[in-house]
């Protein structure tokens, strides 16, 4: 390592110390398309008088410079605030963050902000750590909810940064960790919601077994009244008469009625 690389990792390791930046574990996984990389981070929201901070570990698939990084349009050309953390110089060489717009060569920021930096080479992978803050002048933000559009970069077989034609130069997305709360918490509203109408909506179609009863009740009852009401309109029935004796072949009947009639005078003569 040269002594402006010693220089480079020394300030950063300060920097780190003086900040206070504690990077809690790596719990957030971006798996970078089309490529052998992977980003690790995790995020430390801003405080009272403490600014909010990513920690990240880009680990990639090939022995060389690499580089990743944030713009508004997650690609090289950008609105002039894109930026791009890149490893150089092998195992233990620096780690800086970089302008980049364009398809120009990336150029080291004035200010160097960085902490906690590292770089190995081993295996046919390169492991790139650093801490970089969330906010900062004239750079793209980090966000803690919502989308980051990145950009990823290498050259295998190169430890020095050069222009990466046929190497890597990859575009990926890290999802801020608010995100997935914030995403928990609408489903969660919705589903609420959706309970709420569903609960309004049940008195008018509900029929509570109270009810149900009374209804069957009146009903009942109507039939009952119905019932009685018909029968109160059907004509009384008839007294049958006093059986006649029916005439024999050839009688008129006229005897029978006679000894009938002889018959209740004599009752009444005895009675008398």
């Amino acid at each position: 390592m040269n002594s402006l690389a010693r220089a480079a990792a020394f300030l950063s390791c300060t920097v780190a110390v003086a900040s206070g930046a504690e990077c809690p574990d790596l719990d957030m996984t971006v798996a970078i398309p089309d490529s052998e990389s992977v980003l690790n981070y995790a995020m430390v929201g801003a405080t009272d008088g403490t600014p909010g901070y990513l920690c990240a570990q880009l680990v990639a698939g090939i022995e060389g410079w690499v580089g990743v990084g944030f713009t508004n349009t997650g690609k090289m050309t950008n609105d002039g605030t894109g930026w791009a953390v890149i490893g150089t110089g092998g195992d233990g060489g620096s780690v800086q963050n970089y302008r980049v717009d364009g398809y120009s060569e990336p150029t080291p920021l004035d200010s160097q902000t960085l902490m906690d930096t590292s770089l190995t080479v081993a295996d046919g992978v390169t492991t790139m750590t650093f801490t970089k803050y969330l906010v900062e002048d004239g750079q793209q933000p980090i966000y803690e909810i919502g989308e980051n559009k990145g950009i990823h970069a290498g050259l295998d077989g190169s430890d020095q940064l050069a222009y990466h034609s046929g190497g890597y130069r990859f575009e990926f997305n890290l999802i801020g960790e608010g995100t997935h709360e914030e995403t928990d918490h609408e489903e969660n509203e919705d589903a609420s919601d959706t309970g709420v109408e569903a609960e309004e909506a049940e008195p008018e179609t509900e029929t509570t077994p109270t009810e149900a009863h009374s209804h069957e009740g009146h009903s009942h009852e109507e039939t009952e009244h119905e019932d009685g009401s018909d029968a109160g309109d059907e004509a009384p029935a008839e007294v049958p008469s006093e059986p006649v004796a029916e005439p024999e072949d050839g009688d008129s009947g006229a005897g029978h009625r006679s000894v009938g009639l002889a018959g209740a005078a004599l009752a009444a003569a005895l009675l008398a």
